[in-house]
């Protein structure tokens, strides 16, 4: 009589962020040891084993990449350009859809314009935020533990600083442009937060 079992198979995104982040030397090792954990969880929960696999994959995926990061300075490269214009995107989408939305939102609230220009402060908040968090993910997957965080700072996240606020300044001679008595400040907090991103993810390392 055929056995008509269904086999469960480990999340394939789980797989391929593991082989993406994992050299090839340890790569099969280390599917073949999750997969045969996986298929002893699944056996009694195969819910609880997709979140289980999914934490073991998202907890060494970090160090993983760091390693091969850390011994080929091209695939350093690389990746410090692909998560840079990854970040351009994403910092972009957000001023459009969350920081402007907020900002609009505090100055709907005041009836008269407010002595402190709130709504410009939510703006550069909210774009603090998200430049930050950005600088965080780069600073975590390429830094390099031998350097400096100051030259860590400048030869991993200059990119991110120049594509964050370069465009801004480019368009203030633009009918829509910002004037230079909020740039200069709002470039500041930008910088701002790009440190504080990377001051964080030297300190989140550090606690590893």
């Amino acid at each position: 009589m055929a056995d008509h079992t269904k086999v469960i198979r480990p999340p394939g995104l789980a797989q391929a962020i593991l082989r993406l982040s994992s050299g090839i030397e340890f790569r099969d090792a280390m599917l073949g040891d999750l997969e045969e954990e996986f298929a002893q969880r699944a056996a009694s929960n195969a819910q609880s084993a997709r979140a289980w696999y999914f934490s073991q994959v998202l907890s060494s995926a970090t160090p993983l990449v760091q390693q091969r990061v850390g011994r080929s300075a091209i695939l350093s490269t690389i990746l410090i350009v692909v998560l840079t214009v990854l970040a351009y995107v994403c910092v972009n989408a957000w001023d459009v859809s969350v920081a402007r939305t907020a900002a609009r939102a505090v100055a709907r609230f005041f009836r008269t314009a407010p002595p402190i220009p709130f709504a410009r402060l939510t703006y550069v908040a909210a774009q603090m935020f998200v430049v930050g968090a950005a600088a965080l993910v780069i600073a975590t997957l390429t830094f390099r533990a031998e350097n400096s965080i100051v030259r860590n700072t400048a030869s991993r996240l200059g990119m991110l600083a120049v594509v964050v606020v370069a465009p801004q300044f480019i368009a203030m001679s633009g009918p829509n442009g910002y004037t230079l008595d909020f740039l200069i400040p709002w470039a500041g907090a930008m910088m701002t937060a790009i440190a504080a991103g990377a001051t964080l993810a030297v300190r989140i390392a550090g606690k590893r």
